[in-house]
């Protein structure tokens, strides 16, 4: 739906408010930068026998690249055309100057008085009335979305930033004024029983309008700008109707849980007039969009174990100092669902602690919770069927007793099954050690009937409290194994009908006081009990609507921290009953466990979304969150977990280190000897390999080299008879050349032989050689 659109459809039904006594309610929502924003709205007629005189304006419009996001409320007084001319005109006013975007101050300024002007200039047809004002314009760009708060008068803006009220406006008081009202020529009067006026008509020292009280009053606004971030809430802009009743911490209390705008605006509206509040009641609630991610601050050095319905435990530690991340650093088991862990409980001592976990097949285990070692393991109930389970019964609850009765004892728990089967068992160091089992020690039957759901014990460890479906709280002395006292059934509602007991948390209030107990139900309330004095609630609180999951109490004796099945965490002083706040990072899944660190103002939760976080008590801020895959089921503290270990346990893990170190060394010396006695073995193999190796090439050679010799004789044998037959053709040949020559001479013929150069015949000799030596 456009800006426009939504703009006037409000527009219609403001206007068919003020026809009619009864209540108006609407809302809205839209996108700056990208972010969704939500509004809702609720107006209620006063007393008072004048017609409505309170005017708003909730609306969307975009100038330029820029989204905007407009809120008002106009209270008039002495009739309703100078908020009705304001709620038309106004914000007009404001977006017409030049300098809106890159000055919005003194273009809301410059609007605010601009609009005066307009509101004297016709009084005759306005009347003689005048009107508070307070605005708020969200202006949205790409990055960021700014918010800019003006007013005058009373009316009044305040913000939520992590739960915490901060108020934008200012209230024009005329005491606050007084010697600017007295320069102009007025007076402020302070009669008694009343509250002081201008001239002892008006209770505002700036408005609009009042043209016979201009002279000493002021329409020039406060403005101021505030960067919408991840710590903001929402913005609740209001008349005075509400800030007379109300202050702004208990506004912003009273609606900080509720997701709705529009339902949190009409909420204040009821709680003003349940508080008596005669004037006209105009609320209008925006939720701020979330632009910037903060990153947790990290906890200080912290040790928790969580369980989860794989039967896996998982060690999670933050080492930094004075603050760091969580991270997991162990975990001990193998996955197995038919071994899942439905409780566990720790016996958190400085020396020789234990864990206790109780899982779905009926044994409970003994751990030592430093390294995961198993101590002792007992079976609880009876024969489990074949899936490993025990549908009939199954444990539900588990606590392990931290006072030791003997050093010669390992651990002492208390168990309790669905149908209400409890026992005591203690387990000795002997039994532990041989696998024996000595068998329950006491049992007793918790209820008749019903389901129980849960098991809290006292600090002093001699009274335990059990609840559950279709059982009443009741207190057990363990010692004796007795019940001492059981809650009464509430009374019936207006038809006459008992709600059935639904019990699905409690502790023990107070450490000194075994007595005050607070127990949670299935209908999301919050019940103190006294049972010193009464069997019914001394105070019940309802928070939300959805069932309440788990509950752990603050050592300070007075505060309980709730978590529902919705995933909401919230704490509430049970003095009074009142809710000191919602925790900031709401859980996507059902918290089943929170557990109080004894000494640090944290503490931890843990649900079905598979989420451990870490909380501060004082701010409620979110520390911490670690994702651990599985349903967790449960969540211990230890908290004698330090980052600096003893020096006891240093010198011993040295010693360990240096025996380790050492035995690391015999053995290297000895793979070192068996390798050196190798190697020589495998040197010998070589040098045998390679003298028979020799030997035969030698053989070898030997006999390569006669042969050679051989060929080589008879190659020479014949190159010699080649040779002298060679010189005897030659010898034959030269002979016949002589006796030619002579007889040539003889005939007298001067004929000259032709001569052989010098070498040349021994060549042609060599020639023939190599020859027939190439031959043969």
């Amino acid at each position: 739906m456009a800006g426009k659109e939504i703009y006037h459809k409000v527009k219609d039904k403001v206007k068919d408010a003020f026809s009619s006594s009864g209540p108006e309610t609407g809302k809205g929502k839209t996108k700056l930068s990208g972010k969704r924003v939500k509004h809702g709205y609720h107006l209620v007629k006063g007393k008072s026998d004048h017609p409505m005189e309170d005017y708003l304006v909730a609306e969307y419009r975009q100038v330029g690249e820029h989204d905007l996001g407009l809120f008002a409320i106009f209270d008039g007084h002495l009739g309703h055309t100078v908020p009705d001319f304001l709620r038309s005109h106004l914000f007009d006013n404001i977006l017409s100057e030049p300098e809106f975007l890159s000055d919005p101050e003194t273009a809301i300024r410059r609007a605010y008085i601009l609009t005066d002007q307009k509101i004297l200039e016709n009084a005759s047809e306005l009347g003689r009335g005048g009107s508070t004002a307070v605005t708020a314009i969200l202006i949205g760009s790409d990055k960021s979305v700014k918010l800019v708060v003006a007013n005058v008068g009373d009316s009044r803006a305040v913000i939520s930033k992590n739960g915490v009220a901060k108020q934008l406006s200012v209230d024009h008081e005329p005491n606050m004024e007084r010697q600017t009202i007295e320069k102009k020529g007025g007076f402020v009067s302070n009669l008694p029983g009343d509250v002081p006026r201008v001239d002892g008509q008006l209770a505002v020292a700036r408005a609009f309008g009042d043209r016979s009280l201009k002279k000493h009053l002021s329409s020039e606004p406060y403005v101021i700008e505030e960067t919408i971030d991840e710590n903001t809430d929402f913005l609740i802009l209001a008349s005075d109707g509400l800030w007379k009743v109300m202050s702004n911490q208990e506004a912003v209390d009273e609606i900080k849980d509720l997701k709705d705008a529009q339902a949190a605006a009409k909420h204040l509206t009821e709680q003003a007039v349940n508080r008596k509040s005669k004037d006209d009641i105009s609320v209008i609630v925006v939720k701020m969009p979330r632009t910037t991610v903060v990153e947790s601050p990290g906890c200080p050095p912290l040790r928790a174990l969580t369980t989860d319905i794989l039967g896996l435990v998982k060690v999670v530690e933050a080492r930094a100092n004075p603050a760091g991340a969580a991270k997991v650093v162990e975990t001990w088991g193998a996955p197995d669902a038919s071994r899942a862990i439905v409780a566990a409980s720790l016996a958190d001592r400085a020396a020789d602690p234990v864990l206790a976990v109780a899982r779905k097949n009926g044994v409970v285990e003994l751990l030592n919770p430093l390294n995961g070692d198993a101590l002792a393991a007992v079976k609880t109930t009876g024969p489990a069927p074949n899936d490993g389970s025990t549908e009939g019964d199954p444990l539900v609850a588990l606590h392990l007793f931290t006072r030791q009765a003997s050093d010669s004892m390992l651990a002492t728990f208390m168990a309790c099954t669905d149908k209400g089967k409890g026992s005591m068992r203690s387990i000795t160091k002997e039994n532990a050690a041989s696998g024996s089992d000595a068998g329950p020690s006491a049992t007793w039957d918790v209820c008749s009937g019903g389901n129980v759901q849960f098991c809290s014990v006292d600090y002093g460890e001699s009274y335990a409290m059990f609840g559950g479906k279709g059982i009443e709280v009741n207190l057990w002395d363990i010692t004796s194994c007795s019940k001492t006292w059981s809650a009464k059934s509430p009374r019936a509602n207006n038809l006459g009908i008992f709600a059935r007991p639904w019990f699905t948390a409690g502790t023990f209030l107070c450490k000194d006081d075994h007595r005050k107990i607070v127990a949670c139900t299935n209908n999301h309330q919050v019940r103190l009990y006294d049972t010193a004095s009464q069997r019914r609630p001394a105070i019940s609180v309802d928070f939300r609507e959805s069932p309440i999951k788990a509950v752990a109490a603050d050592p300070n004796g007075h505060d309980v921290y709730i978590g529902t099945g919705t995933g909401d965490l919230a704490s509430f002083d049970m003095r009074t009953g009142k809710l000191l706040g919602c925790y900031i990072g709401k859980c996507s899944g059902s918290i089943r466990s929170i557990v109080r660190h004894p000494e640090l103002p944290l503490i931890a939760s843990c649900g079905l979304d598979s989420y451990l976080r870490i909380w501060d008590t004082n701010t409620r801020q979110l520390l911490s969150a670690i994702f651990l895959k599985q349903h967790l089921t449960t969540v211990v503290i230890d908290s004698h977990f330090s980052v600096e270990e003893p020096e006891e346990t240093n010198s011993k893990q040295l010693e360990s280190l240096v025996e380790a170190e050492a035995e690391v060394r015999k053995e290297k010396k000895k793979k070192k000897s068996k390798t050196i006695e190798e190697d020589e073995v495998e040197a010998e193999v070589r040098k045998e390999k390679k003298k028979k190796k020799s030997k035969t090439i030698e053989e070898d050679d030997v006999e390569a080299v006669a042969e050679v010799r051989k060929g080589k004789k008879k190659k020479k044998s014949k190159t010699v008879e080649d040779d002298e037959e060679l010189v005897r053709v030659v010898n034959h040949n030269d002979s016949r050349t002589l006796e030619e020559d002579e007889e040539q001479d003889s005939d007298g013929e001067m004929c000259t032989p032709k001569r052989r150069k010098s070498g040349e015949r021994s060549k042609c000799l060599k020639k023939k050689k190599s020859k027939k030596q190439h031959i043969a």
